[in-house]
């Protein structure tokens, strides 16, 4: 299983050179496709294998292979446009080579096994809120553009991330909901998030005869929007501060939204 590994990276850093070489056309050319299609079947044999050698973790290697895999499916759209395709790209590499590094730890156990099911406990987390943000985001042409933000802001030592995005997604998404409600209703959207939550609420109660949140909104607007707005040089969502946000303002906006019973 080791040698299949290895000739997985390789296959990657062969086609890390073809992207490279590839980076003087505007169009992805035939050895870039073909680096691409070496790299998918090695990678496919070793997750093969790896399912027969380690029959408990198929289901869970399956789910990986699903993953990294998925993040090329939106590639044949970019086959003209190099910058987008690469970007793209690189997302795929990134899940092949956290999958056969989970592959060679259940290679090498006792403890290989312990550490390669927390790896992929926390990958397959992980890759749940990239897909959420990619849900979002992937149909719109400025999302590569998006990740090519955040790599700048990396550079310049902003730690921005998929967990970032998705929180900062959310919490903008409070006000303009609100306003959205409120508007809908026949009500001024005038004053600050406060006064125009407290309006919706009395506004909520006389025409659909129920209660809205108040208190759970209000302070993801108030505390947390701020410190994500203004101070995100300094503060950076773990995944599960990111899952929380997400499901948090999910549930005002269902709620809501939800029609009078």
């Amino acid at each position: 299983m080791s040698m299949s590994t290895q000739i997985t990276r390789a296959r990657i850093e062969q086609l890390k050179i073809a992207i490279k070489e590839n980076a003087g056309w505007s169009s992805v050319q035939i050895s870039t496709l073909h680096a691409l299609e070496e790299l998918l079947e090695v990678f496919g044999s070793v997750l093969g294998r790896a399912k027969v050698d380690f029959p408990a973790y198929s289901e869970q290697l399956s789910k990986l292979d699903q993953d990294a895999r998925s993040y090329f499916q939106i590639l044949p759209k970019f086959v003209h446009e190099l910058k987008e395709f690469v970007q793209y790209c690189m997302l795929g590499v990134q899940k092949v080579s956290e999958a056969i590094a989970i592959v060679e730890r259940l290679d090498n156990p006792p403890q290989g096994m312990t550490v390669a099911k927390q790896e992929y406990d926390r990958l397959a987390s992980e890759n749940e809120i990239q897909k959420r943000v990619i849900k979002m985001l992937s149909e719109s042409r400025g999302y590569p553009d998006l990740l090519n933000l955040t790599s700048i802001a990396k550079s310049g030592g902003i730690e921005v991330d998929e967990n970032w995005v998705l929180a900062v997604c959310a919490v903008n998404l409070i006000e303009a909901a609100v306003n959205k409600k409120l508007e809908d209703l026949g009500q001024s959207i005038e004053g600050d998030f406060s006064k125009k939550l407290s309006r919706l609420t009395v506004a909520v109660k006389e025409s659909e005869g129920r209660i809205i949140q108040q208190m759970l909104p209000s302070a993801l607007y108030d505390k947390v929007r701020h410190r994500l707005d203004h101070a995100s040089h300094k503060y950076h969502p773990t995944e599960a501060e990111a899952e929380n946000i997400y499901r948090d303002v999910a549930s005002f906006l269902q709620d809501l939204f939800r029609s009078k019973t």
